[in-house]
């Protein structure tokens, strides 16, 4: 059974993160669903979903290229924005790798969104790159740049955001597609919501913080879709 304890919220989300939930096993859980589904991955996890369901935004090619595109993928949308990071805390520039304080997010969002551009150019470039993943990408920035000004003002939840990321894709996959099976809508709004349950349990959000990272997440694909669309 899940305790829920108005004890367990902090004064202050903005300062610090304490669960609601008094089930241990449930925070476990929690906290490594939370790594699982960490914003860095979400564009990697989409793009080898996409890749392997034969979505029809996707050209049908070579398991070599497929694979060097992920690579590619991998170093400019994780592995590099990881490291700056890891680098900005060792320099004493953040004061928590968790970036649980919205002033810990001001550097690590920029570096993070330098990296997703330079990734978006590259395929922008490449003549086979598919659609979906520009889209993927282009709708990552716009992410990534909505959260940066309104961290400014007020917290939002970059794990929602990134989390919203699935549904927007599916339902850009459905506007280029419209005989996609609904089902896969059904999985990737079951896998966001799973999201912003984890992040509720633990306490590093409010429900606004939660549902405003939705819907920058979904809008901003469906932006980047209708943009890339009219070029």
């Amino acid at each position: 059974m899940i305790w829920y304890d108005q004890s367990l919220i902090p004064q202050d989300l903005n300062i610090k993160r304490v669960p609601r939930t008094k089930s241990r096993a449930l925070r476990i859980f929690s906290s490594i669903a939370s790594f699982v589904f960490h914003p860095l991955v979400i564009v990697t996890y989409l793009f080898i979903s996409l890749y392997h369901i034969n979505a029809p935004g996707l050209p049908v090619v070579d398991q070599k290229r497929f694979l060097e595109w992920l690579g590619i993928l991998f170093l400019t949308t994780v592995f590099f924005p990881f490291l700056a990071i890891l680098t900005l805390r060792l320099s004493g520039l953040i004061s928590d790798a968790f970036m649980h304080a919205p002033k810990d997010r001001i550097l690590p969002l920029a570096a993070t969104m330098v990296f997703y551009v330079w990734a978006f150019y590259f395929f922008e470039h490449q003549a086979l790159a598919p659609l979906l993943l520009k889209c993927l990408l282009l709708g990552a920035i716009l992410s990534i740049i909505l959260d940066f000004f309104i961290n400014i003002v007020y917290k939002v939840s970059v794990h929602t955001t990134s989390a919203g990321m699935m549904p927007g894709s599916i339902l850009s996959l459905m506007m280029i597609d419209p005989s996609t099976n609904p089902s896969v809508l059904v999985v990737a709004t079951v896998a966001a919501v799973i999201v912003g349950l984890i992040r509720w349990w633990l306490g590093a959000h409010t429900l606004g913080q939660i549902l405003l990272g939705y819907s920058i997440g979904i809008s901003m694909q469906l932006l980047a879709y209708l943009i890339l669309r009219s070029i």
